[in-house]
């Protein structure tokens, strides 16, 4: 019989931190710092926005209502005040929540200029946001604010369609279209390199920058990494996973499906880490579709992330 707990693989360690009662669907977690946390959570017939706050790191947790009412895309605070949801709305352009009490209270901002939504936030050192705009499954583009979300600016039109993935490493933004390249741009949206992934047939839905020579993707069925900036790509699994993180080019963590089978879907997972680089796994004990249980994952450091498996928040620590 398989067990519903999850246990650390080999140079982890696993510990429950608290219990959210919430009865809705939890769909994201990011801690600010060691004690300051947030979950993304959806509830009623309408799947309207619900904050969940810690202030004690994760043993407690606190439901705060979001109004007004909408159904979220994502979650981003940039520390135990500030934060936004971008959502959707009825009309064709773009919207966002913003709280500066810590979720107590949020403005509602829209952006009549820029039609779409806002994808996959993220901030750079000097506080600038970027966000991917989307508006329909052709025109994409780039977008940055400079005063915390209150106004927006065009930077970039993206020349194909992407996925909702962007991520910002050393000034540099990475964007992966739909047909697997990565697009590079600086903070300004001038491109600065472009590279595609190989070995795999389908969407990426994770992209991981350890540096500019080192990356690893996760596509529905495959864990792909390179070492030379895009050039060369190893497959290092060939089924559905989920990335938890890697601290180096050779350490990480992740959810593997290890009993996927058509009739069967999504038996048997395990939380496995490797030392190599992916070239071998140390797997925990088989847990219960915890690869669909997982409802995301936040690394506050290289020796200390937060899991988030139904509704329960574990610490994972190196």
């Amino acid at each position: 019989m398989l067990q519903s707990d999850p246990e650390a693989p080999a140079g982890y360690s696993m510990s429950l931190l608290g219990n959210i009662n919430f009865d809705g669907a939890l769909e994201a977690i990011q801690f600010v710092d060691e004690q300051n946390g947030f979950v993304l959570g959806t509830a009623g017939d309408d799947d309207h926005a619900v904050i969940l706050k810690t202030v004690d790191g994760g043993t407690n947790w606190t439901s705060m209502e979001v109004l007004p009412a909408f159904t979220p895309i994502s979650m981003l605070f940039l520390d135990a005040e500030i934060g936004f949801i971008p959502h959707y709305a009825t009309d064709e352009y773009a919207h966002l929540l913003k709280t500066t009490d810590g979720g107590d209270s949020w403005d509602a901002l829209s952006f009549p200029d820029l039609p779409g939504r806002f994808y996959d936030l993220c901030r750079d050192e000097a506080g600038n946001l970027f966000a991917i705009l989307k508006d329909n499954f052709t025109t994409h583009r780039l977008v940055r604010s400079a005063d915390q979300g209150e106004t927006w600016e065009v930077i970039r039109e993206l020349p194909e369609p992407s996925t909702d993935i962007l991520r910002l490493y050393n000034n540099v933004l990475y964007v992966v279209t739909t047909d697997k390249k990565i697009l590079q741009f600086d903070l300004d949206g001038n491109a600065v390199g472009e590279t595609k992934i190989e070995l795999t047939n389908n969407n990426t839905v994770e992209l991981l920058v350890l540096d500019p020579d080192n990356m690893i993707a996760v596509s529905f069925y495959a864990v792909v990494k390179t070492k030379d900036g895009g050039a060369h790509w190893e497959k290092i699994y060939d089924q559905e996973a989920k990335l938890l993180n890697f601290s180096d080019p050779d350490h990480g963590i992740m959810i593997f499906n290890r009993g996927y089978c058509y009739d069967n879907p999504l038996v048997t997972s395990v939380i496995s880490s490797t030392f190599d680089g992916g070239q071998s796994w140390q797997d925990s004990e088989d847990t219960e579709e915890l690869i669909t249980r997982s409802k995301g994952a936040f690394v506050l450091d290289n020796t200390r992330m937060f899991l988030l498996v139904d509704n329960l928040v574990y610490q994972i620590s190196k």
